[in-house]
């Protein structure tokens, strides 16, 4: 744009520079004589001093609209920083307050299980596929992850179960994973059962509580827990709540659908429990 508006303006001048030499030259040779030559010389150069005229004022404005657009378009640049910076603070500032509520939560859930030895990791990436639910965490056994160890997040909701330790890497199955399983609890009732992914479930993020008694008074909404007799996994870790309970018809067993507490799409942070006191 400015490239056409500069070759327009010297067009411009150019037309201007040689109307004015004409009108110079016939002033010169006619200016002072009268007759039919000088009434000549006044028709031909008044329409082209009012033809100079304007290319001059249409020149001017010209020039002054581009430096107009050119000062708006600083401006519009100026604007864009501006937006840009101000949206890189709301989200350091958001990801500051996010950072501030998981360490709250994490200082009250570790007061609350002072039987646990915590690790924090980031998360590095996650595997979706129509057989797995996974993550890779920052961390490995130099940091003293060890496979089998339980992950929570921040509130101590458990997220999974490392399967795979590298030396600064580790991987993590998620409970929604089909491969999970772990012994669970239902708080509301004391019932025991075993916690398992499904692959009918696995797309809605959901597990199974499996094996649960026939009779079993656990409904909507009650919470289930991890639960070890042998002291292989921490007990009393939260894992979700009763999203249904079926019955098998002539079944020996009831089962139940259970939604995570835990935010198994959005993790970004997690903590391994490395170490933990049984009652033995």
């Amino acid at each position: 744009m400015k490239k056409l508006l500069r070759h327009k303006g010297i067009w411009i001048l150019a037309v201007a520079l040689s109307l004015s030499l004409i009108v110079a030259a016939l002033s010169i040779l006619w200016g002072d004589r009268t007759g039919p030559l000088s009434s000549l010389s006044r028709t031909i150069t008044a329409p082209l001093q009012t033809a100079m005229n304007s290319i001059e004022q249409n020149a001017s404005h010209i020039y002054g609209q581009a430096a107009q657009f050119e000062q708006l378009r600083l401006e519009n640049e100026n604007l864009k920083q501006q937006v840009a910076q101000l949206e890189d603070r709301a989200r350091d500032g958001q990801l500051a307050r996010e950072e501030n509520q998981r360490l709250r939560s994490l200082l009250d859930f570790k007061q609350r299980r002072q039987d646990l030895t915590f690790e924090p990791a980031k998360v590095l990436r996650e595997s979706t596929t129509n057989w797995n639910r996974t993550i890779i965490l920052s961390k490995g056994s130099k940091s003293g992850i060890s496979a089998r160890d339980c992950v929570v997040d921040a509130s101590g909701r458990l997220v999974g179960i490392v399967s795979e330790v590298g030396s600064n890497d580790a991987t993590v199955v998620l409970i929604s994973d089909a491969g999970f399983t772990l012994g669970g609890s239902g708080v509301s009732t004391g019932e025991h059962g075993v916690l398992c992914g499904d692959v009918s479930l696995m797309e809605k993020g959901e597990l199974r509580f499996s094996y649960l008694p026939r009779d079993t008074a656990l409904s909507p909404g009650d919470e289930v827990l991890s639960f070890a007799s042998e002291g292989l996994y921490p007990t009393g870790l939260l894992v979700g709540r009763i999203a249904s309970v079926e019955f098998d018809e002539g079944g020996l067993y009831a089962h139940a659908t259970i939604t995570p507490a835990a935010d198994l799409a959005h993790l970004n942070q997690v903590f391994v429990i490395t170490n933990f006191l049984t009652d033995d």
